[in-house]
């Protein structure tokens, strides 16, 4: 097992056991989290739609359409997050290492993203390139939603304030 699997599973372990009773936003966190990064690993672009706010999945779904040929994701790394005290927000970083088939270049890139809480469930509002080259599907740059209104939807894009 990986280093980061391991250090992952134990991530989970500590903050299932600090919620036990039920799955709280803690635990739906590390699912949605979990859950996004390795459908975009796997190319499983349906399913990684379903976490962005509606500005971003559709600018998500035009990127895969345009570029995602041939792009292959060999991992994804966890770095580390941070959490609001109030679990409404949750900024969370990850090393991708991925490349093209048509070329022989392994990249890394560093990407930040921003989740919030909107209705019961965290929905990925925010991507930002930290470094490295741009992930070709990933919708990364100022226009991402800075904060989802209520119902998902934006409530102002192109920020580039830190919440």
């Amino acid at each position: 097992m990986p280093k980061n699997r391991i250090m992952m599973a134990l991530v989970l372990v500590a903050v299932a056991a600090g919620c036990a009773g039920g799955y709280g936003k803690k635990d739906k966190l590390l699912f949605a989290l979990d859950r996004f990064n390795n459908q975009v690993r796997w190319g499983r672009q349906e399913q990684v739609a379903t976490f962005f706010v509606p500005g971003l999945r559709n600018r998500y779904l035009k990127l895969v359409e345009s570029k995602g040929e041939g792009l292959h994701i060999s991992t994804v790394h966890f770095l580390r997050s941070d959490v609001s005290r109030k679990m409404t927000r949750a900024v969370v970083r990850y090393r991708f290492r991925w490349h093209n088939s048509s070329d022989i270049y392994v990249h890394k890139t560093i990407i930040v993203e921003h989740w919030h809480w909107v209705k019961g469930a965290w929905v990925l509002s925010k991507l930002e390139k930290a470094s490295g080259p741009d992930v070709p599907i990933l919708p990364t740059g100022k226009l991402g939603m800075d904060k989802p209104n209520r119902d998902g939807g934006s409530a102002t894009s192109g920020s580039t304030d830190q919440e």
